[in-house]
């Protein structure tokens, strides 16, 4: 019951954090539900649903399936689409119906693969962890099946750029990317030839948790270094463009605290403690419901370890909809992001790169 929350809501759910991951990159995506998963997708966590098309299903599970178990039925269902679809790779994974029902998505997958020809694979979600945790098995599987290695080695990847996360910052970090000889960007405005070619990237540039895993998958089959952070504002874009050209580092505070409670996404919330800090401030502590243990954090998802955590604050950072739960004595700074409210306050969720993150800080007396 820790997980039921009373003034807050959820963070968007793992199989959400992989089909964010995926959307652009032609895949047949299949959600094992009901319904209720891709719909809450659709109308929340997704704004490019009405903008880019994208194979992203449900399975439509019935009741009589879930009690009684109907693989065959699942695995016909994709085959058939898959033959008039003729997509790039298939993903299987599924909602919590599938995880009580204990859906063999690997083994399924592989069967698929076989019968079909086209690359398939599944992932475990469950609905019951955060976005990080699929958008995480999502991009660290396409690593492994379909990254190409590369003797030659220039430019970066950009790992974890997804709405969820940096809806207001996307194009200003792909200009980011661009200025740094951008090999691919995982994944929002991607194409396929930049997955398959990322191996020929010099460093990855980790903009949020979604990426640190396939960051580490490609250090290890490739050799290729990343460093963690993000490019808000000037110091940091300058900071993070001097980790790139020494291939290592994470921008982070060195000063913790509580003064100022960061609440939200572990890489943005730990590279705005440090800009902030180049400001003058100091004291923070950074929140975190991601499986992705980032640097020095308070990880957690429970609506009272989160007031606990800002509860002596003076100022807290934080999506809009964790102001009930906040101190009323904190100064609140709203700083709303798709994982949490989705379109909610879509219009509102700021650019933090380079100036147009200089111009939020001063806005908002940072």
């Amino acid at each position: 019951m820790k997980k039921a929350t009373k003034k807050t809501v959820n963070e968007a759910a793992d199989w959400a954090g992989a089909n964010s991951a995926l959307y652009e990159l032609g895949g047949l995506v299949i959600v094992h539900d009901a319904s209720g998963c891709n719909s809450t997708y659709a109308t929340h966590d997704e704004p490019r649903w009405d903008q880019i098309p994208s194979l992203m299903f449900i399975s439509a599970l019935t009741e009589y399936d879930a009690i009684l178990g109907n693989d065959q039925k699942l695995i016909d269902q994709v085959v058939e689409a898959a033959e008039e679809l003729e997509p790039r790779f298939i993903a299987l994974y599924g909602s919590p119906i599938a995880t009580v029902m204990g859906t063999d998505f690997i083994g399924i997958a592989r069967e698929i693969e076989t019968i079909t020809g086209i690359p398939a694979f599944g992932l475990k979600t469950s609905g019951m962890n955060s976005y990080i945790h699929g958008a995480s098995q999502a991009y660290q599987m396409l690593v492994k099946r379909f990254v190409k290695p590369s003797d030659h080695h220039t430019g970066i990847n950009l790992l974890g750029v997804t709405p969820l996360d940096h809806y207001g910052s996307a194009v200003h970090l792909r200009r980011f990317g661009a200025a740094h000889g951008m090999v691919s960007c995982w994944s929002m405005g991607c194409i396929w030839q930049e997955i398959t070619d990322a191996g020929q990237a010099a460093v990855n540039v980790v903009v949020s948790a979604d990426g640190l895993a396939a960051a580490e998958e490609m250090e290890e089959r490739f050799g290729i270094p990343y460093c963690v952070g993000v490019p808000i504002g000037t110091a940091g874009s300058k900071a993070m463009s001097e980790l790139i050209e020494h291939k290592k580092g994470f921008l982070h505070s060195r000063k913790p605290g509580h003064r100022i409670v960061l609440i939200g996404e572990p890489v943005q919330m730990h590279t705005l403690a440090w800009v902030l800090e180049q400001r003058g401030w100091d004291s923070f502590r950074v929140v975190s419901a991601s499986e992705q243990h980032v640097g020095n954090m308070v990880q957690t998802e429970f609506e009272e370890e989160i007031a606990k955590a800002a509860a002596d604050a003076e100022i807290v950072i934080a999506d809009p909809l964790l102001r009930p739960i906040c101190p009323p004595q904190a100064r609140f700074i709203a700083l709303p992001r798709v994982a949490y409210s989705g379109r909610m306050y879509l219009n509102e969720i700021p650019d933090l790169v380079e100036e147009a993150g200089d111009a939020w800080l001063e806005a908002n007396q940072l």
